[in-house]
């Protein structure tokens, strides 16, 4: 239980700082690779654990309360494989240390945005 609270903290640290900035795909990718190396410690303890549904329910929730005006079921979908998507990027990173942080979290501001590059 404390891991959900201090996961659910965490977000909350995540959605304040996003709140300040555009909401672009790429403030959100980097924002999300940049807050994982600050808070390291617990995102591994959860990945090791195989707790990535942890991490993916705090993500979209955070997208949600971010995008609450405009909540279309689109936009539901949307933030729910967004928020999938990374947690499943950084576990297989994780997993893998294939590359650097910065060019995956590249890799998936591309796949995100392919016209934008």
């Amino acid at each position: 239980m404390s891991i959900l609270l201090t996961g659910d903290q965490l977000f909350i640290a995540f959605q304040q700082e996003l709140a300040q900035q555009p909401l672009t795909i790429h403030t959100l990718v980097s924002l999300f690779f940049d807050f994982y190396q600050r808070e390291a410690p617990l995102f591994n303890t959860l990945l090791d654990n195989q707790l990535t549904g942890l991490l993916t329910t705090s993500a979209k929730a955070c997208l949600t309360q971010l995008t609450a005006p405009a909540q279309t079921n689109r936009l539901r979908y949307t933030n729910s494989f967004i928020a999938a998507g990374l947690t499943e990027v950084l576990l297989e990173w994780h997993t893998t240390q294939v590359g650097s942080l910065q060019s995956v979290a590249a890799a998936v501001e591309q796949l995100l945005q392919p016209e934008s590059k």
